[in-house]
């Protein structure tokens, strides 16, 4: 009987409070209702592009909507997870990878600091 409790309770906390679960699906392009300087957005009910350069003002607008984050490689079936008509648009060739840092040498560190 417990569990059951707890699941019910589990259940109708997640129905509650749906606002606190959205979506985060990164895709590989920006639509053309999208700033190229902006790197997530959302879409409201009426299938408007929504975003802003304060990451509080956009957190509260976008509360329980999908949102896009731009990620250069990300896979082109991403594309396919935006709304109708950008769900067709094609990926732009990404920038190469970043190298990785060097490796910090410990010794050779620790020999510059005798000297």
């Amino acid at each position: 009987m417990r569990r059951h409790g707890a699941l019910l309770l589990a259940v109708l906390l997640v129905l509650c409070v749906p606002s606190l679960v959205r979506a985060q699906i990164r895709v590989c392009v920006r639509p053309p209702d999208v700033a190229p300087n902006v790197n997530e957005w959302a879409y409201s009910p009426g299938a408007k592009a929504m975003w802003t350069t304060s990451r509080a003002k956009f957190t509260l607008k976008s509360q329980g909507l999908t949102t896009y984050v731009f990620d250069p490689y990300a896979p082109p079936a991403s594309t396919k997870l935006l709304p109708i008509p950008h769900n067709k648009l094609t990926c732009p060739t990404p920038p190469p990878r970043p190298k990785p840092a060097p490796a910090k040498d410990a010794a050779s560190a620790r020999g510059r600091a005798v000297e």
